[in-house]
């Protein structure tokens, strides 16, 4: 019986260490497809079976289309979530929307301030705006309050990051803005 018992743990023991013995740490890189598409955060070394979360944000004009991870295609949204058992490359897919040709100097557009919790005021130079658009991170438009050409209220919006495309005469300038 103390035979039994003996050969019992002594082989739950080597199925623990046998577990632990495929630990270690794992490479789990992350990149967007197309780069210029959208970044992609949760990169980094993992330990064996630690929960990796990585997570896509698209650029103004793009939208997440799926994850390869490994050589594999996961259609998930653009969080997605799995357990590090190897290395491995982690590439968000992203697919063009809309076309957005920024031929205005970045200077001469400035938009304050910069974290808001709402109300933006634009700053255009003598460039007369035509149009003002609010795109969340994952390129879809939102509704924004524009009580004057150079005004704008988000105060409706979560809390995130969202992108103003501003249309004038001469052209198109995104800028990136915290709601806080």
């Amino acid at each position: 019986m103390k035979k039994k018992i003996l050969l019992f743990v002594a082989t739950i023991l080597l199925c623990i260490a046998s577990i632990f013995a495929q630990g270690g740490s794992y490479l789990i890189t992350v990149s967007a497809n197309p780069p210029e598409g959208g970044t992609v955060i949760g990169g980094g070394m993992y330990k064996y079976l630690e929960t990796v979360t990585v997570k896509a944000f698209p650029s103004p004009g793009y939208t997440f289309e799926y994850w390869n991870i490994g050589g594999v295609m996961i259609f998930t949204g653009p969080v997605h979530t799995f357990h590090a058992t190897y290395s491995y490359n982690v590439v968000a897919h992203f697919k063009k929307t809309i076309d957005i040709k920024e031929n205005i100097p970045n200077s001469e557009i400035n938009i304050f301030p910069n974290p808001t919790t709402g109300e933006l005021r634009i700053t255009n130079y003598g460039l007369r705006i035509t149009d003002v658009e609010v795109f969340d991170i994952y390129g879809r438009k939102q509704k924004a309050e524009s009580r004057k050409q150079d005004e704008i209220d988000i105060s409706g919006l979560s809390a995130g990051i969202y992108f103003i495309k501003i249309t004038t005469e001469q052209g198109v300038v995104v800028k990136k803005v915290v709601k806080q």
